[in-house]
């Protein structure tokens, strides 16, 4: 073996993320619990399946849980035509 070189070994990579719950649409994110909560609440008010994802820095907002890509970015499109601004995300687990 040449120096400098480790032998080859066969070490499983790990799997790339997996969508868990489809989509969602991402409306903000925020440094802090409350902020988060509290546009949480508003948009609840106005009848969006709303919630707050994540349980430490950043907690982003996110509406529905769609099956595939395509369901969220209608969903996207119609929020926007509401007024909310928001982009499509997977909702993935390590």
């Amino acid at each position: 073996m040449a120096a400098g070189r480790l032998p080859r070994t066969e070490v499983p990579l790990p799997r790339p993320a997996t969508p868990v719950g489809g989509y969602s649409v991402q409306v903000a994110a925020f440094d802090a619990p409350e902020p988060a909560r509290n546009l949480v609440a508003r948009l609840k008010a106005r009848g969006h399946d709303a919630r707050v994802d994540g349980t430490a820095r950043p907690f982003r907002v996110r509406i529905g849980r769609y099956p595939s890509r395509a369901a969220a970015a209608t969903a996207q499109r119609a929020l926007e035509s509401a007024g909310i601004d928001g982009y499509v995300v997977g909702a993935v687990r390590p």
